[in-house]
């Protein structure tokens, strides 16, 4: 009886549904190899779509934006990709890859489509044509395994096991740009919503920069295990995999903190090996294990596991694959298959949603479906508190933007500002992709300290980032961990120490500084002697290894002492690793000789100047600018058997020595540079915020000093600092005494002359403007006077600069001169919502002496309920009145609108009502057929506008087998006097529908009914009452037409793959039948021995057979049961002809609309 329930659901809302869908499943076939049908079942409504017969091999499957096309991949040479179209679901393109395809993925902006199949291939999928051009192969190593791509689409990485190593492919040219050597057995690569790259193996996951293709962490996230492939919650803090090999480290599932960069926590083993993780929520996922075939969930803080158990269903069994729904941050469904079920649990109320059976075992479910083109409500962000260097460039700001169901908002305008001097933000306007990402960098300014970077989201939302600025080694990405502060890539003789000491800072992921934190150094390559430096504290000796504590701002140092040098080279050079927290960070030290044979001093390295020249050492450039390349210095071994020889990792840094806040200054952007392999060293110069002339040291080394003639002159407007006239008042017509001044500076505060300004009232008819000087005088200063207008309150008068980004907005009062504001009209009226009311609301408003006060702005606002305003300001008369009309919002209740001015308000009390549902005569029909009108007993389908305006999907009573309610999410129906009992009110696609038993006490003719939404009612009168008009109740059979609902003698349900035969008596389940004996009772189920008054005849192959029985269903409501005989000599076939009929008193009679059934 529970699967015939859902199979009457299910018929009801099939026919009240839009195929249309955001998100399908692809159910993969499993079992023998024979099974080639991949079923599409769409997510919500949650029904069966179409099949077609597919590979075996079937992997996954994904959609371009649009929806129109559908791609497949397969772990197989033949048929590796199959491209379906979006309406039909029909094949219209295969293509063999001649390998197995064993990992696929679309790029974010949706233009391409990336499979690995023994090579990278890349498919363009921005076309509108009918089938797609052959993809690009591209070479990128030994058998890949798994492919991701970066947020913003620009390169794809190619993991290859076999090879150790990551290959980044640039997707605008379709080249290989970069490779990564990766230590061990991989298992997954993944991009994570930072925007950074991870890719597991055995004992390690290894975070990597996809700007320079390096790891954040040398030695990566140390654990014991066999890690899978990533899976990252929704807010970006944590990620977690199964262990492949859960005796190693005695745990099945890794939890990772993203922040920390560390194992957060660990499932002990269970001696159960988990496939896969589905992440849910920020703290909710699920985990499946083929092994037993059992489902998990997982709580992630804290971390736990346990069997679930959802109600209407209690703990699933024999479950073969699972998938969750792409809503975030929580997944709205999570769906699960057995050999025999489909279901879809609601993971909001934790309860079953939905079961479809299924006839062949499946192997998995892939989600997929077109990007949502919703304006976003919402968004999540990414990589903020961010420490930068001056001039360093920072991880990608990221934010995602979310419609209103939680799904990724596609095409949204992103604008990305910061009001701070010397800050650059590349790509400043974006548009999210089909994922929802959109994302920018900041180039850091000079000054140190935070700032902060806005983003405005499709005109209204907005995300703030802060950053900060500090002195050290330049990187960016979340604070916390080791850096370095000073003394990389510096030269020294043998057996001498280091100029400068080796400098770290220690700090917590919030970006505090640690002290008493342990640091050890050590010198991982070459030779040398470390002892400790002047900062920090000796915890250990020193020798090849030292330990120091950090002081007070989380430093600690080291001295470098030079070794012994070959007489066979000129130079060597050491690595020097400090490690804190599990965190590295490397210095380069090179090393030259002090002798050369015959016991001469050996020279310095050389050093030149390649840029500016020797000849003209001369810089020049606008304060906060960058030079790019302005500076390049070339260094080499000048004595020794190398002589001539290039010398790489020497560091190059430049300062005016000057205190940035007092004059010119400037940096290589990133603090120090290093030389390249060629020995070159190129130093893009950041300029200072001050002006002049004053000299440039370049120090490369530690050892060579040059000069250069820097000059900084004054930047384009980048600010407009206020000098006078803000925050004045005055009554109104009153001329303000100070006249508004503002000074026009560049991004250093140095004043700029001649720049023109634009002047403009914000609100236009507020203010009047005069003496406008809008050129900027020798002082930088540009002015205006203004006189008050007749809107009371704060307004506001903004001027701007006409080249660059300087702006400055004053503030004035106009003083309020009312006295009183009054009700005139328009309090407690009623509308029905999104109408008009009908009288406008009417203030007046007098000063101190009772006369009307004309020309004052009066604001009207709603300050609760549903309701708008038109228009939101209005000027009062003559007689000191304003009136504005008001609309009623979507939402009945009671609304409240505030009129304002100044410190006076009053308050209008109103009210709106639900409307009744539209509805006519013929939104009443058969619940089975379809046909309009109804039968006393029967099963009623109304549909019909306004019927389940505040529901999404289904709302039940729980059963059709007992007394139902007569009251269901706020809908009444009644058919005259008699209230209608309700099996569901549902709004599925904008289709409203409700199903309710016509009383047992109508009789033929006509009956009014009324029914009742939320307290708004309709009546349809001459709704017609039948004596009989029988229906078929029908399913939905796994190739996707409709079969009647008969039962075979044994109580299973005649399919295709289960026909009846011939000689068996069935069982067919309808309504409309008309009365029974003995009498049968309105919203009781039937009881044994009803049967029905009037001749019932079947029909088989459009051939009469032998009706056994004809009853009221027992325990059931509104459904009958005929029980007929299956000819020897029936048709056979997968669609043979079903019909009904019943003999009306007058010797007419009513039929059916025709169903099918199985016989063999």
């Amino acid at each position: 009886m529970f699967r015939l329930k859902y199979a009457l659901v299910a018929f009801s809302l099939l026919s009240a549904s839009s195929l249309a869908r955001a998100q399908n499943l692809f159910v993969m076939p499993g079992g023998p190899s024979t099974n080639q049908t991949v079923s599409i079942f769409s997510a919500d409504p949650f029904v069966f779509r179409t099949s077609y017969q597919g590979s075996p091999a079937s992997l996954l499957a994904l959609s371009n934006p649009a929806g129109t096309r559908y791609f497949v991949v397969a772990a197989s040479g033949s048929s590796t990709v199959t491209v379906l179209d979006g309406a039909s679901f029909a094949v219209i393109q295969s293509f063999d890859l001649l390998a197995n395809g064993s990992a696929g993925i679309l790029t974010p902006d949706g233009r391409k489509l990336l499979v690995t199949a023994g090579n990278l291939f890349i498919f363009d999928i921005s076309g509108v044509g009918p089938t797609l051009p052959n993809p690009i192969p591209v070479v990128v190593g030994t058998n890949p395994s798994d492919v991701a791509v970066s947020l913003d689409s620009a390169r794809a990485f190619v993991l290859c096991p076999a090879d150790q190593r990551l290959v980044a492919v640039d997707l605008t040219t379709n080249a290989v740009i970069g490779t990564l050597n990766i230590p061990g057995q991989s298992t997954g690569v993944a991009v994570g919503p930072n925007g950074l790259v991870y890719v597991t193996t055995v004992n390690r996951v290894y975070e990597i920069d996809p700007r320079n293709l390096s790891f954040t962490l040398t030695d990566g996230i140390p654990l014991i295990g066999r890690p899978g492939k990533l899976s990252f919650t929704p807010d970006g803090r944590y990620a977690l995999a199964v262990n492949e090999t859960p005796t190693a480290g005695n745990s099945a599932v890794l939890l990772f903190d993203l922040a920390s960069k560390t194992l957060a926590g660990s499932v002990p083993n269970f001696g159960v090996v988990l496939d896969k993780v589905i992440v849910a929520s920020n703290n909710r996922a699920f985990a499946l294990a083929s092994q037993n075939r059992v489902l998990y969930e997982l709580t992630i803080s804290p971390l736990n596991i346990m069997v679930p158990s959802f109600a209407s269903l209690g703990t699933p069994a024999n479950v073969i694959a699972a998938a969750a729904s792409r809503e975030l941050p929580q997944a709205r469904y999570l769906f699960f298959i057995t050999p025999s079920s489909f279901y879809r649990i609601d993971l909001t109320s934790n309860e079953l949603a939905g079961q479809i059976g299924v006839t062949a075992e499946p192997r998995s479910i892939s989600v997929a479906g077109p990007a949502s083109a919703s304006p976003p409500t919402t968004f999540l962000q990414y990589n903020n508190n961010q420490t930068l260097t001056a001039g360093a460039t920072s991880l990608p700001l990221v934010i995602r933007a979310l419609d209103s169901t939680g799904k990724p908002a596609a095409g949204a305008s992103v604008a990305w500002t910061t009001a701070a001097l010397g800050a650059s933000i590349q790509a400043a306007t974006t548009t999210t992709n089909a994922e929802g990402y959109a994302l920018a960098t900041v180039i850091a300014p000079t000054t140190t300290g935070p700032f902060t970077v806005t983003a405005t989201i499709a005109g209204s939302l907005l995300a703030t980032f802060t950053l900060t600025v500090t002195t050290g080694a330049a990187g960016g990405g979340p604070a916390g961990g080791i850096a370095i502060v000073s003394g990389n890539g510096q030269v020294v003789r043998e057996f001498m120490p280091t100029a400068e000491p080796l400098v770290v800072a220690v700090k917590d992921t919030a970006g505090n500084p640690i002290p008493s934190a342990t640091v050890d150094f050590a010198i991982t390559s070459g030779q040398g002697t470390l002892t400790a430096g002047p900062i920090g504290s000796v915890s250990t000796a020193g020798g090849t290894t030292l330990t120091m504590l950090t002081d007070i701002n989380g430093q600690a140092s080291v001295i470098y002492l030079g070794g012994y040098i070959s007489p066979a080279f000129s130079f060597e050079q050491s690595t020097i690793t400090a490690t804190s927290g599990g965190r590295s960070v490397n210095f380069t030290v090179t090393t030259t000789l002090s002798t050369l044979p015959g016991g001469l001093m050996a020279p310095d390295p050389s050093v030149v100047l390649l840029k500016p020249p020797e000849e003209n050492k001369r810089l020049e450039g606008q304060a906060g600018q960058t030079l790019t390349g302005a500076i390049v210095v070339s260094v080499f071994a000048s004595g020794g058997p190398q002589a001539g020889l290039p010398i790489p990792n020497v560091g190059v840094r430049i300062s005016t020595n000057i205190d940035p806040t007092l004059g010119p200054s400037a940096s290589c952007a990133g603090g120090t540079v290093l030389t390249d392999a060629g020995g070159i060293a190129t130093c893009d110069v950041v300029l200072g915020p001050k002006i002049g002339t004053v000299e440039l040291t370049v120090t490369t080394g530690g050892f060579n000093n040059k000069t250069i003639s820097l000059t900084v002159t004054p930047g384009p407007p980048a600010q407009m600092r206020i000098v006078q006239g803000n925050n004045q008042s005055g009554n109104p017509g009153d001329r303000l005494p100070l006249a508004l001044v503002a000074e026009v500076q560049d991004v250093g505060g140095n004043v700029l002359e001649g720049i023109p300004v634009a002047w403009e009232v914000v609100t236009a008819g507020t203010l009047t403007l005069s003496n406008v000087v809008s050129t900027s005088d020798y002082n930088g200063r540009v002015s205006a006077l203004v006189t008050l207008g007749s809107t009371p309150g704060t307004h506001q008068v903004r001027v701007r600069a006409l080249r660059g980004s300087g702006v400055a907005t004053f503030s004035v009062t106009v003083n309020v001169v009312v006295a009183q504001l009054n009700k005139v009209s328009g309090d407690g009226q009623t509308a029905v919502i999104n109408q008009a009311f009908a009288a406008p609301l009417v203030v007046e408003a007098k000063d101190a002496q009772g006369r009307p006060v004309p020309g004052l702005q009066i604001s009207f606002a709603v300050v609760s309920g549903s309701a708008t305003v038109n228009p939101t300001t209005a000027t009062t008369n003559a007689q000191g009145q304003a009136s504005v009309s008001v609309t009623a919002g979507s939402t009945a209740g009671a609304i409240t609108i505030r009129a304002s001015v100044g410190a006076f308000s009053v308050t209008f009390s109103l009210s709106s009502r639900l409307p009744g549902p539209t509805l006519t005569t013929a939104s009443f029909v058969n619940a089975a057929g379809g046909q309009t009108g109804v039968v006393p007993g029967s099963i009623v389908t109304i549909r019909g506008a306004g019927l389940a305006p505040r529901i999404s999907g289904c709302v039940e009573p729980g059963t059709i087998i007992a007394p139902l309610p007569t009251t269901l999410a706020g809908v009444t129906v009644t058919f005259g006097t008699h209230a209608a009992p309700i099996f569901h009110v549902c709004n599925l696609g904008g289709v409203e529908q409700v199903a309710v038993q016509a009383p047992w006490e109508l009789g033929p003719g006509t009956v009014p009914v009324r029914v009742t939404v939320d307290g708004g009612a309709t009546l349809v009168n001459d709704v017609r009452v039948l004596y009989a008009q029988p229906g078929i109740f029908e399913t939905i059979g796994a190739d996707g037409r409709r079969y009647a609902v008969v039962v075979r003698p044994n109580g299973t349900f005649v399919t295709p793959t289960n026909p009846a035969q011939r000689g068996e008596i069935l069982r067919m389940y309808a309504t409309g039948l008309g009365p029974v004996l003995p009498l049968a009772k309105t919203n009781q189920p039937g009881i044994p021995g009803q049967v029905v008054y009037l001749p019932v005849i079947v029909g088989v192959g459009n051939a009469g057979v032998r009706v056994v029985s004809a009853e009221y269903a027992e325990n059931m409501i509104g459904v009958y049961v005929v029980s007929f005989e299956v000819p020897a000599d029936a048709r056979t076939g997968t669609e043979v002809a079903l019909d009904l009929v019943v003999q009306l008193p007058d010797g007419t009679t009513a039929q059916a609309p025709g169903s099918r059934i199985a016989i063999q």
